[in-house]
């Protein structure tokens, strides 16, 4: 979900592991150069879509790597499947409360725009079935540091490694 915190874990967590990190929407952006919110209005969701999916095609098949997907990825089922079949999926969960707080009014997030309250209650009830079935582990972070996820990840990350 927009707000969760995917990019601020995500960096965080590669540096626990050591790994290196990507957050798909800045490849996208540094591509285009232009912002998410400026491909959507020139370009259209559909277009992005196509890069995001490009874009995770490509990470997934690079080793030791944190991934930060845009909150709307998994709803492509072919990202879904390619995430969750080459890497290990978290979902960060978050009360709407939360995201809220987190993403303000939502002026440089394209689905936001407007509303950020509803905007975040219709994303949370549209996706959040997707993003739980996606997920290989679900952490509710509305009371963790950013550290603290990271480090939830890393065990769970860890101990997945040796059952698989």
């Amino acid at each position: 979900m927009p707000g969760a915190g995917k990019s601020v874990v995500g960096e965080t967590l590669a540096r626990l592991l050591g790994f290196g990190f990507t957050d798909t929407d800045s490849v996208i952006e540094s591509c285009e150069k232009a912002s998410v919110t400026e491909i959507f209005a020139k370009r259209g969701e559909e277009y992005f879509r196509a890069a995001e999916s490009r874009v995770i095609a490509e990470c997934c098949a690079e080793k030791n790597k944190v991934i930060s997907t845009g909150g709307g990825a998994v709803m492509n089922p072919h990202n879904a499947k390619v995430l969750r079949d080459n890497c290990f999926t978290v979902y960060l969960a978050a009360s709407q409360g939360t995201l809220c707080a987190r993403v303000g009014k939502g002026e440089s997030r394209p689905l936001l725009s407007g509303n950020a309250e509803n905007g975040i209650a219709e994303l949370l009830k549209a996706r959040e079935r997707v993003y739980n079935e996606c997920a290989h582990t679900v952490i509710k972070t509305d009371a963790l540091t950013v550290r603290k996820i990271s480090e939830i990840i890393c065990k769970r990350y860890k101990l997945w490694i040796l059952q698989n």
